[in-house]
């Protein structure tokens, strides 16, 4: 009968390898099982700060997140527009999920690694190797027993120095090279006890004891991007402390994220709300406007006209959404404000001439006179704004389902039926059109 010789084919052996580790690697208390390998969490701690008092978050009255509902994940920051806001970041990396490591001397050696649990040595000076250290180890015939053997061992050796005869390196406690009363106090203690130690390491008593090598905590650096999201700022900016100004009153989802040199990152984002202090009731013409949303008279142009644009050449660049605005103006009526222009908006988005006046609105949006568009619900029939909410990247405050109202009081009145608008007039005037 022919003997037939097993061979071993090396794709069996590099398999077999590999299926080692992977078990190695899946065991292991750092993988896990939803996850994948899970590196230890970054947590992070951020104190936002204007005028030199500390912002808390608190409640919005927005759908801040979008997700057409306001409730109690709609949290976020409210600032004032035009003001520097000082953004404060402070990060840690949790070392263990598990029961917090006990270094019972306080010599940064935790007990299970520490030669000497109940005195600092950080050293670990332990020069016969029995898994004692010498701060705490009198057991010099390493019989586990200090009794009067070791006495006789400490006797001959006491108030010797390196090269002198007589001198133990065993009996030297601390290395200092002079045994003297130190170790005398050392001897004394434990032949009280009769025991050595106690030491943390669980080769203690064996020569030689080799215990796991001593693990120390990572050192990790941190390095902080922020996205502030407000219009023309979507670079990143790096930094632990930064300064930041938001000049146009809406919401903004601020990006933060911090990661270290180990690749462990957290990423979060935060609702920042710009707006004026004070809040605007429902009510009809003729109240007065409260004093924060009284601007002086003087003139210029109209508040709300302040949108989020950057000019060019014979007209402005909506940087928000990228359409170009040319105006032409028919006519310009003289007012307090200064003058108001009466004439058309051309608008790239949809190549429409709009006049000034063409505004319109309904319970679900506000259209410009430019033709932008702005929400006022969201899509499942959510209200955005309540009365006295500035709404987003126009600068006009929500009055109601049919009117707005400038930060001056100038009403701008809307046909209930139409949507067109219908007519001008100062809130602190019951019916006087402009």
């Amino acid at each position: 009968m022919e003997e037939k010789v097993a061979t071993l084919r090396p794709y069996y052996i590099v398999f077999t390898v590999f299926f080692v580790c992977a078990i190695l690697f899946f065991a292991s208390p750092a993988f896990s099982s939803s996850g994948g390998w899970a590196p230890p969490p970054t947590t992070s701690t951020i104190i936002i700060t204007q005028e030199g008092s500390t912002i808390t978050e608190s409640q919005l009255a927005v759908d801040a997140n979008k997700d057409g509902v306001i409730n109690t994940s709609d949290k976020g920051y409210t600032v004032k527009p035009n003001t520097p806001v000082s953004f404060t970041a402070q990060a840690s990396v949790s070392s263990s999920t598990s029961a917090p490591a006990v270094d019972t001397d306080g010599d940064g050696i935790i007990d299970n690694r520490d030669n000497c649990i109940d005195v600092s040595n950080t050293s670990q000076l332990d020069t016969n190797s029995d898994g004692y250290g010498n701060m705490c180890d009198a057991d010099y015939d390493n019989d586990g027993i200090v009794g009067l053997s070791d006495y006789g061992i400490f006797r001959n050796s006491y108030q010797t120095e390196v090269g002198s005869p007589g001198y133990n390196v065993d009996v030297d406690k601390d290395g200092d090279s002079i045994i003297a009363i130190g170790e005398f106090g050392l001897i004394s203690a434990q032949m009280e006890a009769q025991v050595p130690g106690p030491s943390g390491l669980s080769c203690a008593g064996t020569i030689p004891c080799v215990a796991t090598p001593i693990q120390t905590a990572p050192v990790y650096t941190y390095t902080y991007s922020w996205v502030f999201g407000d219009a023309g700022t979507g670079a990143i900016f790096s930094g632990q402390n930064m300064s930041h100004i938001y000049s146009i009153p809406g919401t903004y989802t601020l990006t933060f994220r911090v990661a270290t040199n180990r690749i462990v990152s957290e990423s979060r984002t935060i609702f920042i709300v710009v707006s004026t202090t004070g809040t605007e009731s429902a009510g009809t013409g003729g109240e007065a406007v409260p004093s924060d949303y009284t601007i002086a008279i003087k003139p210029g142009i109209l508040t709300h006209e302040a949108v989020a644009v950057l000019p060019v050449p014979h007209g402005s660049v909506n940087v928000m959404g990228g359409n170009i605005f040319i105006p032409s103006s028919y006519l310009s009526i003289g007012s307090l404000l200064g003058p108001i222009s009466a004439g058309a908006v051309y608008n790239s988005a949809d190549h429409i001439w709009r006049l000034s006046w063409e505004s319109r609105m309904n319970s679900n949006e506000y259209v410009g006179n430019s033709g932008t568009i702005y929400p006022l619900k969201s899509v499942g029939g959510v209200p955005l704004y309540q009365s006295g909410d500035l709404i987003e990247g126009a600068n006009l405050i929500y009055y109601d389902t049919h009117r707005l109202i400038t930060k001056g009081g100038l009403i701008y009145d809307f046909d209930q039926d139409t949507g067109r608008l219908k007519e001008m007039r100062w809130r602190a005037c019951s019916a006087r059109s402009i």
